[in-house]
């Protein structure tokens, strides 16, 4: 039901707009570097550097690549050999979306939520504002790993309680550390965190250590996916500092109108004040929390303690500083906090609400309902249709479902549920219909939807290309018959050096004045590509091995029209129009990575190369020894023997000093990222560790099925057990018969009220 009823709801944005789930980074950025990634899997290589891609080369310390992520290696495969771009960025969306889903249902299921309201909780979290309108269209690495966190929880609190669930808790960990996008494993320390908490609270001092253990595989893996990053941060754009905008973090006013479907926050963004989607909406029934009975609540505090405290914290977060280190944009906590208030929520109405005193509170429950409407309101006045006919909706809604559930006749009362699924899927689709059609206009859109709409730019070019300027300013917008954006360069046959990064090597990006994140660039940079390096005496173009240099036109009406630049000498014109124009050399230099310059007068042969190093012998080598500048970022990492890494030319270009009496002799260059030893034995140990606690978990399993039942009578026929685990308290085996079936404690409940 849960998967079923949420592919429903994820698939009816499609049909009003196709492109959906296909902009801004996932078009630009993730699509791009998931073809990037099919192709070298496909030519036998793990590609953690690339020298043709520059500042978006190291893919190891980036992270997000997925390098070690095999969910990551089936969909990078699936994209070499589906024709049709936007609909495998649909289908990957769709998995991702039902897969938080269901772990969401499992995960308020081991709270104690009935099914009914688990499956609520189930198809409510991924129709969530941030999640739905984006995450799911936009930001797809911040979906992935929140699909396997509901997942991690569930498992992890089902082994540290009851000893179970640890494979399922290790695959979802790992695969969520993975993806390499650092805010899910930030979710992860704090749910392990809280986790703890709960175990404490509730004296389960095992289940610490066993907290520990499951936990200890996943930090290993940490550790080999972002040292790499972290010890390279030092060269990189990230901030390292700590301060704060106001820009994209959680307001008290975005949490007040976080019941409200129609919702517009006051959350600064890059779309200015007020968003024109309800980004933090988290679900229309958040106000019967007030329903709750405070006898009941108390009682069921040291279950819930986990959700409270993780919840806690990352509402903290969201709402924190803009900028923490390397770390920005808090906001996107929100997905975090939708799944905790959900799952509190369920749980509340499944286990602590009673019923006899419901109509008492139908009041109180309008009241908490219209104020968020009038927030939303007071915000924009110009939304007032929407919010009245919203605020009434719910209101209705709200009232009838308490109506249902405090009523006398307990099938009607158990309808109350079913009602609650219904509206949110009603209210889900009318939602869908009015905010789709914006949010799929965030950021940028337009891409093209097939593979083939991107192979035939730069059909001219030659060797590396380098664009000059911002496709998004060009006369009529982006033409992408002209040219490409971002990691859709990926996608041409021509290796460009503007591909997206969200790190970029800041001394290359502010010498070519070249956006930190998708590569574009100042129409300047025309005029320090073919002006003479001071320290070498070459241009820019030859140290980089550039061979094809386009540049686009732009409406600021100061920047030269392409067609009217003098085409430097050595080069040619490949092709021009209104558009652009494209110079490409008449010769072809050296491969991307190798020796672009050297001292006068010592020669430099390139023995091999590839992406992570080259090969060279040299000769000539002057008496006070001499230097090698090579087409490559010096990038913490590299290594040289029969030379010496030298301060890196225009403070970005890999430079060797070779020493005096070098004739002859050989000079490797060999890139491993920093720390790289410690990432390969951390690596190992998380695959080893984890390997043995399956196997011992399965072997454990297998024994306790091999094992006799104890027998006895019941009523005058047989029957059987398990004996309980060894240790095990009464309270132990009284949540986990809880777990095997939340119900229990609630019909018992429904049994002791009087209508």
């Amino acid at each position: 039901m849960t998967a079923l009823l949420t592919a429903v709801l994820t698939i009816l944005p499609v049909a009003l707009v196709h492109h959906y789930y296909f902009i801004d980074d996932t078009a630009g950025g993730a699509y791009g570097q998931w073809y990037e990634l099919g192709q070298r899997l496909r030519a036998g290589e793990w590609p953690m550097l690339s020298t043709e891609a520059w500042m978006a080369g190291n893919h190891i310390a980036e992270g997000q690549w997925g390098l070690y992520n095999p969910v990551v290696w089936v969909i990078a495969l699936l994209t070499t050999v589906v024709p049709h771009a936007a609909y495998v960025a649909t289908a990957v969306k769709l998995f991702f979306l039902m897969l938080g889903a269901l772990g969401t249902y499992f995960l308020a299921r081991t709270y104690g939520a009935r099914p009914a309201l688990a499956v609520l909780a189930g198809i409510s979290v991924p129709v969530a504002g941030w999640t739905f309108y984006l995450d799911a269209t936009a930001w797809v690495t911040n979906l992935e790993v929140w699909a396997y966190f509901p997942w991690v929880m569930w498992g992890v609190r089902r082994y540290v309680h009851h000893r179970r669930g640890l494979v399922p808790a290790l695959v979802a960990g790992l695969l969520l550390v993975t993806v390499g996008y650092v805010q899910g494993t930030i979710m992860l320390v704090l749910m392990f965190i809280a986790l703890g908490v709960e175990a404490l609270v509730q004296r389960r001092w095992a289940g610490v250590g066993r907290l520990f253990l499951v936990g200890l595989p996943m930090g290993l893996m940490a550790v080999a996916v972002y040292l790499p990053g972290l010890l390279t941060s030092g060269v990189t754009v990230r901030v390292q500092k700590a301060g704060n905008t106001g820009f994209m973090t959680l307001t008290l006013n975005g949490l007040a109108v976080a019941a409200a479907p129609s919702g517009r926050p006051d959350l600064s963004g890059f779309w200015g004040r007020y968003p024109g989607v309800p980004y933090t909406y988290i679900a229309w029934f958040l106000p019967l929390a007030l329903l709750v009975s405070a006898r009941r609540l108390r009682a069921l505090l040291p279950r819930i303690t986990g959700p409270l405290v993780f919840g806690g914290i990352v509402l903290l977060w969201a709402a924190g500083p803009s900028e923490l280190g390397p770390l920005r944009f808090p906001i996107r906590s929100t997905p975090w906090v939708a799944l905790m208030a959900i799952v509190l929520v369920v749980v509340i109405l499944s286990r602590a609400v009673d019923r006899t005193r419901l109509r008492a509170r139908i009041g109180l429950l309008i009241l908490a309902t219209l104020a968020g409407f009038w927030l939303s309101y007071a915000a924009i006045v110009d939304t007032w249709k929407d919010q009245v006919w919203w605020g009434i909706s719910c209101a209705i809604a709200l009232v009838a479902v308490t109506l249902l559930w405090g009523g006398p006749r307990r099938n009607l009362r158990r309808a109350g549920a079913g009602a609650l699924i219904a509206v949110t899927v009603g209210f889900s689709a009318v939602q869908t219909l009015q905010y789709a059609p914006v949010a799929a206009a965030f950021g940028t859109h337009g891409f093209p939807g097939r593979l083939s709409d991107y192979s035939g730019v730069l059909d001219d070019a030659r060797g590396e290309a380098i664009v000059v300027g911002r496709p998004q300013d060009m006369p009529g917008g982006l033409d992408w018959s002209d040219t490409l954006w971002g990691s859709t360069w990926y996608l041409s046959d021509t290796p460009v050096a503007n591909a997206y990064s969200p790190t970029g090597y800041k001394a290359f990006n502010d010498d070519l004045c070249m956006d930190p994140y998708y590569g574009t660039t100042c129409d300047d940079l025309v005029a320090r590509l073919f002006t003479p390096d001071e320290a070498t005496g070459a241009v820019l173009v030859d140290l980089m091995s550039i061979d094809t240099v386009q540049i686009l036109a732009d409406t600021d009406p100061e920047t030269p029209d392409p067609e009217s630049r003098k085409v430097p000498e050595g080069w040619h014109t490949a092709s021009a129009d209104e558009h652009q124009v494209t110079w490409v050399r008449d010769g072809e230099t050296a491969e991307v990575g190798g020796p672009t310059w050297s001292t006068p007068g010592m020669s430099v042969e390139v023995l091999e190369q590839d992406q992570n190093g080259v090969r060279m012998k040299v000769d000539g080598v002057p008496a006070e020894g001499g230097r090698i500048v090579l087409s490559r970022l010096d990038w913490p990492g590299y290594r040289v023997s029969g030379g010496e890494l030298a301060d890196p030319t225009r403070g970005y270009l890999l430079t060797v000093d070779v020493p005096p009496g070098s004739d002859g002799t050989t000079v490797d260059v060999d890139f491993r990222p920093p720390g790289w030893e410690l990432e390969v034995a951390a690596f190992i140990a998380s695959v080893l560790l984890t390997s043995v606690l399956t196997v011992l978990t399965l072997v454990g399993a297998v024994r306790r099925r091999r094992r006799p039942a104890r027998s006895f009578e019941v009523d005058g026929e047989r029957a059987s057990r398990s004996f309980p685990a060894v240790g095990s308290t009464r309270a132990d085996r009284a949540e986990t018969r809880a777990d095997a079936d939340p119900d229990q404690d609630a019909a018992a409940e429904d049994q002791n009220e009087k209508p």
